[in-house]
C-alpha cells in the first residue's frame, strides 16, 4: 500500500506545509508517498528532515496532466501495481502524530467486502454508523448521506475505480459517488478514533485559507516535540519518585539501567578536569550525574522532560543547573567541556534528537554518548568529531561513543 497524495497546480503551494507536518507528525513511517498533480513541479521546501529541494526518498510524483480530478485519479490507478492506497488531499495538514500500527491494522481491514476504511475523526454525519462485528470499528450505510467523502481512508483501489466517473470535479466525485455506491456490495467501515487527525475541513475551503487552520499552523511550525511516543506512556505512570531511592519507583527501575553508571562515569572523568562544565541529555533521575560528581568536582546542566525533570530536582537539590526539554534553545550559544547522553536520543523524537546534534553537540570539546547504532548519530559525530566507537553489549547494536572535537 501506498500513501497517495492528490494535489493540482493551482494548490501546489501548499505541499511545502503538507510535508512538514505530515514529516512531523508520522515518524518512522514504513510507507512509500506519491503525489498525484497535474503538470507543475512540485517543491517541498526545507524542513529539517528533508533539508534541500531534491526529491525526498520514498517519495514519487506522478503527473497526469490538465484534466479533471477525476480523471487523473483514474489514470493514477490504472497504472498503479498497488491492490489498495490511503487517500490524502494537500490541504489535510497532519496535527498529531500517527501511530503506525493503528494504520497496519486498518489496511488488513480494507480486503474481500470491505472496500473503505475511513480513518479521521467523526463529524456530523457519524451519527448514521451502526456497530460492526470488528472491535474499534463501526459500519457507515451506504444509503446514508455522502457515504463517498474524500478524507482520509484506505481504499481498495478496484472499488474506488468503480465509483469513480471521468470528467467529474472532486465536489461531483463525493455527491454522485455517493449514488453509485450503492451499486456495488462493499462495506465502509470508520474508525471508532481518528487514526490520522488533522482539522476536517482541511487548509482551504471554497478556495481560501481556513484562518483557524492558518494560525495553527503559524503556531506550530517551528514547535518541537521533545516527548516520544516511548516517554509519553511512562510519564503518566510515574508518580512520585523517593529521592533517598530512585530505583523504588517501577518506572525508573524498569528503564534505566544504573549498573553501568560506575562505568559511565569512569568514562566521563577520563575527559574532565575539576571545574570543566558538563551537558548531559536525558538524565533521567539523575543517577548518572550524581556519579560523576562524586569522583569529580564540574559545572553541570541536565536536561530533560518536565515530568521526569521534577524527581530530578529532588535527587540532586543544588548539585546540578536544570532545564525543561522545551528550553533547549537556551543552550545553543554555550560551551561545553563534555557532552553525555545515555540512552536517550534514540528515546526522543527524530526532530528533537536531530535539533540536538545539529546545533549543540558541536559547542562541546568531548562527547560520551551510549546509545542503539544508528545513521543520524554517526553521521553528525563524522562531521564534528574524532571518535571510537565500541561496543556496548556482546550481540547487541549497543554502542558507546567517545570523541574529541576536530580542530576548526
Amino acid at each position: 500500500m501506498k500513501i497517495v497524495v492528490f494535489t493540482c497546480d493551482k494548490y501546489s503551494w501548499l505541499i511545502p506545509t503538507f510535508w512538514h507536518f505530515y514529516k512531523k507528525n508520522w515518524q518512522n513511517n514504513p510507507y512509500e508517498i506519491e503525489f498525484v498533480t497535474e503538470t507543475k513541479k512540485l517543491e517541498f521546501g526545507y524542513s529539517i528532515f528533508y533539508p534541500g529541494k531534491i526529491l525526498p526518498n520514498s517519495v514519487s510524483i506522478f503527473y497526469a496532466g490538465k484534466i479533471p480530478w477525476a480523471d487523473r485519479a483514474i489514470k493514477y490507478l490504472k497504472q498503479s501495481n498497488e491492490d489498495k492506497f490511503l487517500l490524502l488531499l494537500d490541504d489535510y495538514i497532519l496535527n498529531n502524530r500517527i501511530d503506525s500500527s493503528k494504520v497496519k491494522i486498518a489496511e488488513d481491514l480494507c480486503r474481500d467486502k470491505i472496500g473503505c476504511v475511513k480513518l479521521t475523526v467523526h463529524n456530523k454525519y457519524s451519527k448514521f454508523l451502526i456497530q460492526s462485528e470488528i472491535d474499534g470499528f463501526k459500519e457507515y450505510p451506504t444509503d446514508k448521506p455522502y457515504p463517498i467523502s474524500l478524507q482520509a481512508a484506505i481504499w481498495q483501489k478496484s472499488f474506488f475505480l468503480d465509483i469513480l466517473k471521468e470528467h467529474e470535479t472532486i465536489w461531483e466525485t463525493e455527491v454522485n459517488g455517493s449514488k453509485r455506491v450503492q451499486e456495488y456490495d462493499k462495506k465502509i467501515i470508520w474508525s471508532d478514533t481518528p487514526i490520522i487527525d488533522y482539522y476536517s475541513c482541511g487548509y482551504m475551503k471554497k478556495g481560501k485559507p481556513v484562518e483557524e487552520v492558518v494560525k495553527w499552523v503559524e503556531e506550530n511550525w517551528g514547535r518541537i516535540e521533545t516527548i516520544s511516543e516511548i516517554w509519553n506512556p511512562l510519564y503518566s505512570r510515574l508518580g512520585e519518585v523517593d529521592p533517598k531511592n530512585p530505583r523504588k519507583n517501577k518506572v525508573i527501575r524498569e528503564s534505566m539501567d544504573s549498573s553501568t553508571y560506575g562505568k559511565f562515569a569512569d568514562m566521563a572523568v577520563n575527559k574532565l578536569k575539576a571545574q570543566d562544565s558538563v551537558l548531559e541529555i536525558g538524565c533521567g533521575y539523575g543517577g548518572l550525574c550524581s556519579e560523576i560528581l562524586k569522583r569529580i568536582q564540574v559545572s553541570y546542566t541536565v536536561v530533560e522532560n518536565k515530568p521526569m525533570l521534577e524527581q530530578t530536582k529532588k535527587f540532586l537539590i543544588e548539585k546540578a543547573e536544570y532545564k525543561d526539554a522545551t528550553e533547549i534553545e537556551t543552550l545553543l550559544n554555550r560551551k561545553f567541556d563534555l557532552f553525555i547522553a545515555n540512552f536517550c536520543l534514540t528515546e526522543t523524537p527524530l526532530e528533537y534528537a536531530e535539533y540536538i546534534l545539529k546545533n549543540l553537540i558541536k559547542n562541546c570539546r568531548y562527547i560520551l554518548i551510549s546509545d542503539i547504532e544508528n545513521e543520524l548519530l554517526e553521521k553528525y559525530l563524522d562531521k564534528y568529531f574524532t571518535f571510537t566507537k565500541t561496543c556496548h553489549r556482546k550481540d547487541t547494536k549497543q554502542f558507546v561513543y567517545i570523541g574529541e572535537r576536530k580542530v576548526i
